[in-house]
């Protein structure tokens, strides 16, 4: 049988395969159900793609088997992608927290993967779908099969099914008799009752600096209220570490405490708290949760103990219990997937279907907001191809 690798997916993590292979002059045939590639590419960051993380470790992942991912980072971490890009004369900028985007468009982060291809050794096959892989490695598509010697599934997850995504990696894990982890939305907005709706939805398009925190993991960054609930990259962090029916917190002054509050309040007595607070926090915002909460009216220097406790349950304590998120439609990712256990986390080739490999999002592997998943897009493909490489060779 020659040699020819096939590839399901044509997001990050296949277009990186397919450079790294057709470079090393491998045949590969990659095949993408939508008519054109990287599609998820093109509308990540804004149409600006923040293409990776400048401070990308494991740490910042979720997954089954938290060391599974350190391998594939450290084989290929940011900053070999960062010298690609600048290999490539692709302007960029770090926005915050080591988040990269591109100065122009998130097309010249597919333009890259594109160029880095050798195009004679690329046989590009898109609007077509994969329905199936036989244990003897033949590619059974919606417009014939196709014989491999390796598979690369690099088909993405749930997410965004506006833009073609499909359970078609998970059917085929399943057909291997390998283990999946419960697949769900991640990095998503949260919806909220309608009992709580009724006053948030009146601050939908208010955004607030908050720490939003569950199961002893919180991140500092802005909240925001939407007429469904509540999204804002606080919340879309958050959701990853949430589970249905657990309960957030959110300290809307996570600059200040209670004590310090009170001093200051004390200093300015004939000032009303909530007039104060406004120096902190949207006036919008301030006087609505102040009525609706039913905060006391009097001057600061009148406040008792009981009304410090109620403004700290309020602004600095405020729990709720999400009723869901809004789900693959709007998640960045998919968290679960096939399980680490699964998979080689040196070559990320799969323990019960030899020359079968799995990678990006379709792995139970899930970063944080950031770069982190694209990063480890790269990363994972890169694994499976230095893999393929070395045995082809």
């Amino acid at each position: 049988m020659s040699s020819r690798v096939v590839i399901v997916g044509a997001g990050a993590a296949g277009l990186m395969a397919a450079a790294c292979l057709t470079k090393a002059g491998i045949d590969v045939t990659l095949i993408e159900s939508n008519p054109a590639v990287g599609k998820k590419i093109l509308i990540s960051g804004g149409g600006r793609c923040n293409f990776t993380n400048s401070q990308a470790s494991p740490q910042e992942f979720v997954s089954k088997n938290l060391h599974f991912s350190k391998s594939s980072l450290a084989r290929y971490g940011a900053g070999d992608f960062i010298d690609l890009v600048k290999k490539n004369n692709i302007p960029f900028h770090e926005k915050k927290l080591g988040q990269l985007f591109c100065d122009k468009s998130a097309k010249d982060i597919v333009g890259l993967l594109m160029n880095e291809c050798n195009r004679a050794k690329l046989d590009l096959r898109l609007s077509t779908k994969v329905t199936g892989i036989s244990p003897d490695l033949v590619v059974q598509t919606d417009k014939g099969e196709i014989q491999a010697s390796h598979v690369i599934i690099s088909s993405g997850g749930l997410s965004i099914p506006t833009i073609g995504a499909s359970d078609i990696c998970f059917k085929i894990a399943k057909n291997f008799d390998m283990k999946l982890v419960e697949t769900r939305p991640a990095l998503v907005p949260f919806t909220l009752d309608e009992s709580v709706l009724e006053f948030t939805r009146e601050l939908s398009g208010v955004s607030v600096a908050s720490v939003v925190s569950t199961n002893n993991i919180k991140f500092n960054e802005n909240i925001l209220f939407t007429h469904k609930g509540l999204s804002g990259p606080a919340i879309l962090q958050i959701s990853l570490h949430w589970n249905p029916g657990e309960e957030i917190e959110i300290d809307f002054l996570p600059e200040l405490n209670i004590e310090m509050m009170k001093r200051e309040v004390s200093r300015r007595g004939s000032k009303k708290v909530e007039n104060w607070l406004c120096q902190y926090l949207p006036e919008r915002f301030v006087m609505m949760w102040w009525g609706v909460h039913e905060l006391s009216e009097r001057k600061g220097a009148e406040w008792s103990k009981r009304d410090w406790e109620k403004f700290e349950s309020v602004f600095k304590r405020w729990r709720i219990i999400p009723n869901g998120t809004e789900g693959y439609r709007k998640a960045e990712v998919t968290r679960g997937g096939v399980h680490p256990d699964e998979l080689s986390s040196k070559t990320i080739e799969s323990k019960k279907a030899p020359n079968v490999y799995f990678v990006g999002e379709v792995v139970d592997v899930t970063g944080w907001l950031g770069g982190y998943n694209f990063q480890w897009a790269w990363s994972s493909a890169v694994a499976a191809c230095d893999d393929i490489i070395a045995k082809l060779s």
